[in-house]
Formats: C-alpha cells, sequence, structure tokens
C-alpha cells in the first residue's frame, strides 16, 4: 500500500520563484470607490453598472434579457451641465476585450471622455482634473 502523499505548505508560488498572481481589478476597484464617495464634488454622482462577475445561467439570461450589454465601462459619472464620464479600470497588463473596444468606440465618437487605467493615482488624476473628485493619492 502505498503512503498517503504529503502536502507542502511551503511551496506556493513566491517558493517556487514564480510571480505571484496579479490582482484583480477588485483591488483597484474598491479602494477607488472609497475614495471617491469621500471626495466627490458637488452635482456629480456615479454608478457600476454591475454586468461582469460570474453568474448562473438564469441570472445571465435574465439580465441579458433585460438589457445588461458587455463592455460597459466600470464606472460611470454623471454631471453638471449633461456632462458623463466613463471609467475603465483593467488589472495591471489586462487588456481591453473586443466588446469594450467597441463600446469604447462608440462612447468616444459619441463625444464623451472616456478613460483607461490599471492605476488608482492615474484615475485620481483624471478625476481631479476633469472637476469630478477633489483629492490627493500619496505615492
Amino acid at each position: 500500500m502505498e503512503e498517503p502523499r504529503q502536502l507542502s505548505l511551503l511551496k506556493g508560488p513566491r517558493q517556487k520563484g514564480e510571480a505571484p498572481p496579479t490582482p484583480k481589478e477588485l483591488a483597484l476597484h474598491i479602494p477607488l470607490v472609497s475614495l471617491i464617495k469621500q471626495s466627490i464634488c458637488a452635482g456629480w454622482s456615479f454608478t457600476h453598472p454591475a454586468s461582469g462577475e460570474h453568474r448562473d445561467p438564469r441570472t445571465a439570461a435574465k439580465l441579458k434579457a433585460m438589457g445588461v450589454t458587455p463592455g460597459f465601462p466600470d464606472l460611470i459619472f454623471f454631471g453638471p451641465e449633461q456632462r458623463v464620464y466613463f471609467l475603465e479600470l483593467k488589472r495591471k497588463g489586462g487588456v481591453l476585450s473586443e466588446q469594450q473596444k467597441n463600446v469604447r468606440f462608440n462612447l468616444m465618437r459619441a463625444g464623451f471622455d472616456y478613460h483607461v487605467t490599471s492605476d488608482i493615482k492615474d484615475a485620481v488624476e483624471q478625476l481631479n482634473a476633469l472637476g469630478i473628485i477633489r483629492a490627493r493619492v500619496s505615492a
């Protein structure tokens, strides 16, 4: 009879010399949204269209039937004078899907501001420049 195999608790990716996995967009998204909530300027509001994430097939079909469209940016800002701004957050090294590229093209062609970033400092700088928030991020 063969001995049960002993699992090593010390041989994770870092011990093997491999790079740790890239943090998910969630690691960028949640702190940024927290900062936005604390520093958003009067007259601005925003939302996250929750069209991502894994869903069971019935829920996914229902949302699709209700008009959820793949490719829309993570954050949508609505401001004074009918201003609308779209912000897509990607993990480091992440790229836009074809659906996201198509949505970006159509939104920008319609005259909307659209920005893609994987860096919280860059996102904050963009939001500050547009007058959406008043905040700073230290490096």
